[in-house]
């Protein structure tokens, strides 16, 4: 939805004019997120604690992690999806400090302004960024945060840690917090997880080395998915930059 519906005061017996709303289209291009594992059909065949349950389970988290990295900061290139972190129009305040008091209260502004629905709001932060908020003391020396994060939230409104949001490597460990309406992050998927045991054919390692499954006696468990990711509005989010974690 680009543009809504308008109201307007009319007199008695008077025509008030209709308005009509305008749509626009985004567009997704479908990348493809792929894990493969070569996994010994000696343990798969002499284990009694479920290997093969386990090696599905830590693959499918890999793969979260990798699209939670792309859905965040993800480069935008012909096969990586772009992060929001890298979307050149989503809105952003230069903390360059340590989060005190106004910190939260700034960045909630921008989505204010914007007439945001901040009913929905959620933060997203990592683990470096929890403890510069949750440590936060007022001018009597009070912690701000730290009830409502023992809570879940932090200013009201609920809070998700992921550490693949990056942290400098400069003394003051800067990094980036992201406060939104996420209901408006469009996750498109085109395949959400295909998974397939492979007893033949070959596999590279990490190392580069090419591994037969039939020549090793090994067995190959690839996952593929394919998606990308968009916002409806860029507005709905707002960035906060450089902000000190040490």
């Amino acid at each position: 939805l680009t543009s809504g519906a308008n109201a307007s005061y009319t007199g008695e017996l008077r025509k008030g004019n209709a308005s009509k709303p305008g749509f626009g289209n985004i567009r997704l291009s479908a990348k493809k997120l792929t894990t493969k594992v070569i996994i010994s059909n000696d343990l798969l065949r002499s284990t009694s604690n479920r290997a093969d349950a386990i090696i599905r389970d830590d693959a499918v988290r890999a793969m979260a992690l990798a699209m939670d990295r792309a859905a965040l900061m993800g480069e935008g290139t012909e096969f990586i999806p772009k992060g929001l972190l890298n979307m050149g129009g989503i809105p952003s305040v230069d903390v360059s400090a340590a989060p005190d008091t106004s910190t939260t209260g700034s960045m909630l502004a921008k989505l204010i302004q914007a007439n945001v629905d901040t009913s929905k709001l959620g933060w997203a932060l990592n683990g470096f960024a929890w403890g510069a908020f949750y440590n936060v003391v007022d001018a009597s020396g009070r912690y701000v945060y730290r009830d409502g994060m023992d809570q879940g939230k932090l200013n009201g409104h609920a809070f998700a840690v992921s550490n693949q949001l990056p942290v400098g490597a400069d003394a003051n460990g800067k990094t980036s917090v992201i406060l939104g309406n996420w209901s408006d992050f469009v996750i498109g998927e085109q395949l959400q997880m295909e998974a397939e045991m492979f007893r033949e054919g070959s596999a590279t390692d990490e190392s580069g080395s090419l591994i037969s499954a039939l020549d090793s006696d090994a067995s190959i468990l690839r996952i593929i998915s394919l998606h990308d990711f968009a916002v409806r509005h860029d507005a709905s989010f707002v960035i906060g930059k450089n902000l000190h974690t040490k």
